[in-house]
């Protein structure tokens, strides 16, 4: 118990009637705050000790440090400070209910939560990955278990109120009642203005050392009560050194472990055990020393921190003792002796404090950005510079014009006022031929500039610019994004877009007014690998009222003047490089600026889906200036948004194969080969951060996101042809004058419905197209009728169309030169011909040259339902077809040959197969075939090994058993698979493919 200071405190409380109160407060106060302190456990059980026993020793730490001596030289209004101070200073983390549900609303939470997300290695990664503060029980459900999910909350809300509890303790201290339920009296005998500084001390506890004696901190003196003064300064750094000193190996509670759980964070255990380290500590008015031995590095980590900074306190306050002590007659603070801290038994650190861990030389990992093929092009770095002019005028646009326009609005791109304010803008660029490089002559440097109308740099914009991947922590600039429609928000960055610049050319130099600020600067930014390692030359600018906000950029690299190699499509359309190369005379032209022109349409190409307009011009030596600009405008897809997933998306039905043309945010990247049958496709993606979607270089898709990708792609088309149909309802006459829509439309959902699954929902909507007619019917581009001519006839032969020669069969239709949209029109077909006449009214042959190991398979639609949906040669050529198609290992699904009926499967089983004949829709019960088709060895076979070995075909059996329709034993079962195997065999003994066979079978 802190004797001294209160008995002291008692004793000047005798000498004038005001000093009383002070005592008359304290002994209220020191009844009252304790059983605050108490609930502390509820929210931090993982937390050292926060309660009384925490403050009493925190006195006892200060009574050591001033001796007797100086404690009866205090007066009472310094020793009320202090003891109140020791009580009131972690009263913060008192959290009331209400507090709780406000933190919610704090702009800064939102932070919070989100810097643990990008934090992939924090222990609440994944709790806050899934946080909704709007419906926390869409967070919990995430959780393994109730007690998991309240572990996690507990321990999530326990950080972010560590964290502001200096600040909540000043704010308590003022209004206990109201803030906290603290009973404390507050009446005019003792002024507000003592209370104040009271509750400034608690806050200051927390904070740098400079923020105590600056210009807005604790004065030096201050009136107290009665005749006396106080010493607001001295009382916070008597707070803080003896906080700091609170180190003995009883600070963790065993009965709060117990409630924290084995769940606790690591930190916490780190902690823990710094305190248990403790083996020597030594507090006086004349020496301190601390010696810890820990067991783990991370309790050696925090013990070092925590010493580290016990000594820069300490010496802090002595620099500056005489503007902090009351009097001379204080003396000194205690020196500081042995401080000291080492792991235990053999365990070794690299470097004295310091975690031993890999670590990445910020230089070498510039080398590595701008040396290890990042970026396709080095060329790519003026994408990365144009989008960030784009992403600051948007931002722009959002701030002039978000009162103006209704919130209503800004959800669609498309409305007429949003859509005049981003068109009121514009982007102005220019790339020119300034002369011969002096160093290189074979070179010319090009300076190309790129002026926008955005927010500009501030000062403390440049800090960001300068780091990479800082400016994720620019909140400012976060806060405004976050406000923004989804659709509008910025690309994002990985931030090192910038930094890109420096593969092109080794000095940036921008001249820039800040939006926010109205500073006016020019910067001149160096590459940190060329000579001048990075400089960074900034200079204030005269703020002329006239001068726009926003930015001019500009670089200056070297080119060769001509190329030496180049290459460009032969059905090109229109360009710099066409205009370039059409231009050029190889015998008297001196230069050709073939790469120039190259950048010229790259920056073409990222204008035709900027948000943003573009201006440019290019002009190299000797010749006159090229605009840049697109032959009329870029047609607009639909926009959509999905219960947040937004997208722009253009949707044309088409007979030919196209593949999706896929953009983040207005720019092009390679999504791999996705592609929809009969739809040519282009969307651009408006949600989601780029990180979500995109690789690092921003010129592909991010692998994960591919499967994500797929199913917005197909939502959004679901979503566009529901409107796409129901439009045709509402305005049927105008079908009349889309024939070529109709056909390929109907194509299209008929694509989508048999690629889906049985009951998804393109079935429906393609079934309500075709109540206005099967348009697919009228397609003629198989043959020289239109499908539904031949469905029509008798009977339809359906060959398997040959590239390389004359087709082997005699057929109507030849279909296999477009193998997925051939599947597509035979399974239409099939599907029709068996509705019209049928089911099961198909039947497969064998090629007209089966003699010659023709695999070709002709597939005959009839009237009558044969008796076998295929002939003994047909499933002969199959085999060797499946063999020699296998692009991996797979077996195959038939209906099965008379005789085998017996292991046809469920029909509710499902398997990784492939089925061996064309034959589409039907009534047809399937086997699974025995036969493992392999993929060729070699890169110079065609064919693999087909195995039907005893020991697998044993495995198989056992497998395959509860799969079947009929209850067999594994006996019976091997026995009718290997009396298949046998018919199959003997069937290829009798055919052309009889040596072909026995070499691949693996038996």
């Amino acid at each position: 118990m802190a004797d001294l200071l209160i008995e002291h405190l008692k004793t000047k409380g005798t000498e004038h009637s005001d000093l009383s109160l002070l005592v008359n407060q304290w002994g209220f106060d020191q009844k009252i705050i304790p059983k605050a302190l108490q609930s502390i456990g509820s929210l931090f059980p993982h937390f050292s000790r926060h309660d009384e026993s925490h403050s009493k020793q925190i006195l006892i730490n200060i009574e050591r440090i001033l001796g007797k001596e100086n404690i009866a030289n205090l007066t009472a209004t310094d020793t009320w400070l202090i003891l109140e101070s020791a009580y009131w200073h972690d009263i913060g983390m008192v959290v009331p209910q209400n507090d709780l549900k406000e933190a919610f609303s704090d702009p800064d939470f939102r932070h919070y939560i989100d810097s643990i997300v990008t934090d992939k290695n924090h222990h609440l990664n994944e709790f806050c990955s899934n946080f909704n503060n709007e419906n926390l029980i869409d967070s919990f459900q995430f959780m393994g278990s109730p007690i998991e999910a309240t572990d996690n909350f507990r321990q999530l809300m326990a950080e972010w109120f560590r964290r502001k509890h200096a600040n909540r303790a000043e704010q308590t201290v003022n209004t206990p009642w109201e803030s906290a339920g603290i009973s404390s009296p507050r009446t005019e005998l003792i002024p507000k203005r003592l209370f104040r500084i009271l509750g400034q001390i608690c806050a200051l506890h927390g904070a740098n050392f400079k923020e105590i004696v600056g210009e807005n901190g604790l004065p030096y003196k201050e009136a107290g009560l009665g005749q006396e003064d106080c010493h607001p300064r001295f009382v916070a750094c008597m707070l803080r050194i003896g906080d700091l000193l609170d180190l003995d190996d009883n600070r963790f509670c065993p009965v709060m472990k117990k409630i924290a759980g084995d769940s606790r964070p690591s930190l916490s255990k780190a902690h823990e055990d710094k305190h248990a380290a403790i083996r020597h500590l030594r507090i006086d008015k004349d020496r301190i020393e601390v010696t810890a031995e820990c067991s783990s590095v991370d309790s050696y980590l925090e013990s070092y921190k925590w010493f580290e900074w016990l000594k820069q306190e300490t010496q802090a306050q002595m620099s500056l003792w005489q503007e902090i002590a009351p009097s001379r007659s204080f003396g000194l603070l205690p020196t500081l002796g042995n401080i000291q801290v080492k792991l235990s038994g053999q365990q070794q650190v690299l470097s004295e404090g310091e975690r031993p861990q890999f670590k990445l030389d910020s230089e070498q990992a510039i080398k590595l950005l701008q040396g290890s093929n990042l970026y396709a092009s080095k060329f790519a770095c003026i994408r990365e510079l144009l989008q960030n002019a784009v992403d600051a005028t948007l931002i722009s646009v959002w701030l002039r014009n978000k009162n103006k326009i209704s919130c209503e609005k800004w959800k669609n791109p498309s409305d007429p006022e949003v859509k005049n304010a981003i068109d009121n803008e514009a982007i102005e660029i220019s790339l020119k031929e300034m002369g011969e490089c002096p160093k290189e002559n074979e070179n010319s440097l090009w300076e190309l500039t790129i002026k926008d109308n955005g927010t500009g740099f501030s000062i403390k914009d440049f800090s960001y610019l300068l780091s990479i991947s800082s400016s994720s922590k620019n909140k400012t600039k976060k806060d405004i994004v976050d406000s923004m429609p989804e659709w509008m928000k910025p690309s994002g960055a990985f931030g090192i877009g910038f930094q890109s610049s420096f593969i092109l050319a080794d000095k940036v130099s921008i001249t820039t007014k800040s939006l926010f600020t109205n500073e006016c600067s020019h910067a001149e930014l160096y590459n940190p690998l060329g000579e001048k390692e990075g400089l960074a030359l900034l200079k204030n600018l005269s703020n002329d009222i006239s001068t726009q906000h926003g930015s001019e950029v500009k670089i200056i690299f070297s080119l060769k003047k001509i190329a030496t190699s180049w290459s460009i499509s032969l059905h090109r359309e229109p360009s710099v490089k066409s205009m370039i190369l059409d231009s050029h005379d190889p015998n008297l032209d001196e230069s050709f600026p073939f790469e120039s022109a190259r950048i010229a349409d790259s920056i073409v190409d990222f204008a035709k889906h900027s948000p943003i307009r573009i201006n440019g011009h290019y002009k190299a030596k000797d010749q006159k200036a090229m605009p840049l600009y697109i032959k009329g405008e870029e047609k607009k897809g639909y926009f959509i948004d999905l219960g947040g997933e937004q997208v722009e998306l253009l949707f044309y039905p088409t007979s030919r194969f196209s593949r999706v043309k896929t953009l983040y945010r207005g720019q092009e990247f390679d999504s791999g080969n996705i592609r929809f049958l009969f739809a040519d496709i282009t969307i651009n993606l408006l949600s989601g951060k780029a990180g979500a979607w995109l690789s690092i270089n921003r010129d592909e898709i991010n692998k994960e996101a591919s499967p994500k990708l797929i199913l917005l792609i197909e939502n959004s088309l679901f979503h566009i042809s529901k409107l796409i149909v129901e439009d045709l309802k509402a305005n049927q006459e105008s079908l009349d004058d889309k024939e070529k829509f109709k056909i390929d439309f109907s194509l299209f959902l008929n694509a989508m419905t048999l690629m889906g699954s049985s009951n998804n929902p393109w079935e429906k909507l393609s079934d309500d197209f075709n109540r206005f007619g099967k348009f697919w019917l009228k397609y003629d581009e198989v043959g020289d009728k239109v499908l539904d001519e031949y469905l029509n006839g008798e009977l339809l032969r359906i060959g398997e169309k040959n590239l390389n020669s004359d087709n082997v069969s005699i057929c109507d239709i030849y279909l296999g030169s477009n193998p997925d949209y051939d599947d597509l029109i035979k399974c239409l077909v099939f599907k029709e011909w068996q509705a019209r006449y049928g089911v099961n009214t198909i039947e497969v042959i064998e090629s007209d040259d089966f003699k010659n190991q023709k695999t070709d398979l002709v597939y005959c639609c009839t009237k009558q339902k044969p008796s076998q949906p295929y002939n003994n040669n047909a499933l002969l050529s199959a085999l060797m077809k499946a063999n020699s198609k296998s692009n991996s290992n797979s077996r195959f699904l038939l209906p099965p040959p008379i005789g085998f009926e017996s292991l046809v499967l469920d029909k509710s089983t499902t398997l990784n197969a492939n089925y061996l004949f064309d034959t589409g829709v039907g009534d047809y019960e399937y086997m699974l075939l025995p036969h493992l088709f392999t993929t060729p060895k070699s890169g110079y076979s065609t064919e693999g090994i087909i195995f039907v070995s005893e020991e697998k075909l044993d495995k198989f059996c056992e497998w395959i058993k509860p799969k079947l329709k009929n209850m067999l034993t594994e006996a019976e079962i091997k026995e009718k698979y290997d009396e298949l195997i046998e018919h199959v065999d003997a069937l290829m003994a009798e055919s052309p493919y009889k040596d072909k066979w026995v070499k691949l079978l693996a038996k």
